[in-house]
């Protein structure tokens, strides 16, 4: 598997020059270690059905590891109905997807689809085909206003699932750990988060621990604190935006005081060990086997656990500050990330077929019947039967708010990652904030500050350099002083 995903990669590569993403040449060394790198990552795709000969080969890459058996199911679902159509499906570590699919298109030996963030942004690398030539005005009817992503009066995705299903993540809670420290329910204030934490590692005794998380990804970091800050008092998401003011700030009321949540639990010892180096699906999988009683995490758990038959977990919304809930977390009405057609497909026809299949309600029943949370088609979702799952959603309808919208009140917000993408790469995030502070004893204050200014930087920054380039967007599109952040936004 190794040496034949390396030799893809390196097809095409002899004249080809690599960049780091910044504009610079990787020195060929490095390049070397991040082709390697890329295969380690890499997860071999379940076997497809028929031979190559004859038929047209779409390859397909993504990052859900949890969805992998729905989807391969599905796919071979496909190619039985469709045995022209070879289907090859390819699954990335999340934390290095981005890497991957970069250097992919970098050396042309992209995917044919592929799965991406929201984010617009690789419109403008050149990297995505348009799907308008295919669609009409009754394929679009299906899908919720502005739940698209389009740019340039081009359609470039759709979503295929419940965006409040799979951005918010409630408190997953192990049973049978809970019962061995004489306990029978989840922890419902940040108080007894703490307490009930330190009882159980305590009768632990080193088998077992409190709570866990994926530390080795930094998007684990920003949503354990984030979504935890916005029940504290920040008005957003695990984003750092302020809507009222249209600003980032980790330095508002809430983020700080999330981080010493968890750092307590860490200064209790609570908290399994090593968290730094495990990364999303290993903390999820020592959850099931009982090695940690809590974990913050999404719908796609419920079908990423069903290979641990004796895992016995119950649902709850995340624990709220003593004095009870000051915000919520807020989730925007607008498209999340979904599947895409690469620009270096040669057989776009062919993948629109199977784009086509995806944006089906009969995919969208396997999305409900696989347990991975809820379709964008309401008659799908009709079908929704595992009582785990309906329990994760209505902790999420009951805990999180929709939030406003900058592309509802001026479209031409939607184009601002483009312009995000030209500015100079970050340099001081803030998960490397909450890394810093947790490992080297940096005060919040200081990395929090930082990070605040980083993001504000490169914001205004977009905003500027898209009024450069003629389009219509400021930071007053940004702010939202009448929200209200227990309150949803668009009723």
């Amino acid at each position: 598997m190794f040496l034949c995903w390396t030799e893809k990669l390196m097809e095409g590569m002899i004249d080809v020059v690599a960049f780091n993403g910044r504009g610079k040449i990787l020195p060929v060394v490095i390049l070397i270690a991040v082709i390697c790198a890329a295969a380690l990552i890499y997860s071999k795709p379940k076997a497809t059905v028929g031979k190559s000969k004859g038929q047209i080969v779409i390859k397909i890459w993504d990052h859900l590891i949890a969805q992998q058996k729905v989807y391969d199911e599905q796919f071979e679902k496909f190619m039985k109905e469709n045995p022209d159509i070879k289907i090859e499906h390819s699954v990335f570590n999340v934390g290095q997807y981005a890497n991957v699919v970069q250097l992919a298109f970098k050396g042309n030996t992209a995917p044919d689809l592929l799965y991406l963030p929201v984010s617009v942004y690789q419109v403008a690398d050149e990297w995505l085909r348009p799907l308008t030539p295919y669609i009409d005005k009754k394929w679009l009817q299906q899908f919720p206003p502005n739940g698209c992503v389009t740019v340039n009066g081009e359609v470039y995705s759709f979503p295929i699932a419940s965006r409040s299903t799979t951005l918010v993540q409630p408190l997953f809670w192990n049973r049978r750990l809970f019962a061995k420290a004489g306990l029978d329910s989840p922890p419902a204030t940040w108080d007894e988060f703490r307490e009930y934490a330190k009882k159980i590692t305590a009768v632990g005794n080193g088998k077992f621990y409190g709570f866990i998380l994926g530390g080795q990804n930094d998007f684990i970091w920003e949503r354990n604190v984030g979504f935890l800050a916005a029940l504290a008092g920040a008005p957003g998401r695990d984003t750092g935006m302020d809507y009222k003011k249209g600003e980032y700030n980790y330095l508002q009321p809430g983020y700080e005081e999330a981080f010493k949540l968890l750092y307590a639990l860490n200064e209790d010892k609570s908290i399994f060990p090593g968290i730094m180096s495990l990364n999303d699906e290993q903390a999820r999988a020592y959850f099931a086997t009982d090695r940690a009683a809590m974990i913050i995490g999404g719908t796609w758990n419920i079908s990423g656990w069903k290979k641990y038959p004796n895992a016995d977990y119950g649902v709850a919304p995340l624990p709220v500050p003593n004095q009870g809930a000051l915000s919520k977390p807020v989730y925007q009405a607008t498209a999340g990330g979904s599947w895409f057609l690469s620009n270096q497909c040669k057989n776009p026809d062919a993948a629109w077929r199977i784009l086509k299949f995806i944006s089906s309600i009969e995919f969208g029943e396997a999305i409900v019947e696989g347990d991975l949370g809820m379709s964008i088609h309401p008659e799908a979702n009709k079908l929704l039967k595992n009582p785990r799952l309906k329990e994760v959603i209505d902790v999420i309808n009951e805990q999180m708010l929709i939030g406003p919208a900058p592309e509802l009140r001026n479209p031409e917000t939607v184009y601002l990652d483009e312009y995000r993408a030209k500015v100079p790469s970050i340099k001081y995030s803030f998960a490397k904030a909450i890394q810093d502070s947790w490992t080297g004893g940096v005060p919040v204050t200081e990395t929090f500050k930082k990070a605040t200014e980083e993001a504000n930087r490169v914001f205004r920054a977009a905003i500027e350099l898209a009024r450069k380039n003629g389009r219509k967007i400021s930071l007053a599109d940004y702010r939202f002083p009448d929200f209200n952040p227990l309150e949803d936004y668009y009723k």
